[in-house]
């Protein structure tokens, strides 16, 4: 949390996550992350089945990076 993530770290996490990631909890809370650093992480939360908590907490979300989340929201319980 609160490591203010960057672009090319986001891309690396979100392909961590896809295929036999065994991540179950992930705190990504308090990173300055917008819909352009949650869009690719987001696409692989769909086909991730292991993740079963998501802190988003203090992001910059607006309404494309929540639309963007919508979808996969329901796989995963959010917590902040």
């Amino acid at each position: 949390a609160g490591n203010n993530l960057r672009l090319p770290v986001m891309k690396r996490l979100s392909m961590a996550l896809s295929g036999k990631s065994n991540l179950k909890l992930l705190d990504l809370s308090s990173n300055g992350l917008t819909a352009d650093y949650i869009k690719p992480f987001a696409q692989q939360l769909k086909t991730n089945s292991k993740l079963m908590h998501l802190n988003l907490a203090n992001n910059a979300f607006d309404a494309a990076a929540i639309a963007l989340l919508a979808g996969v929201i329901d796989k995963v319980c959010l917590f902040h």
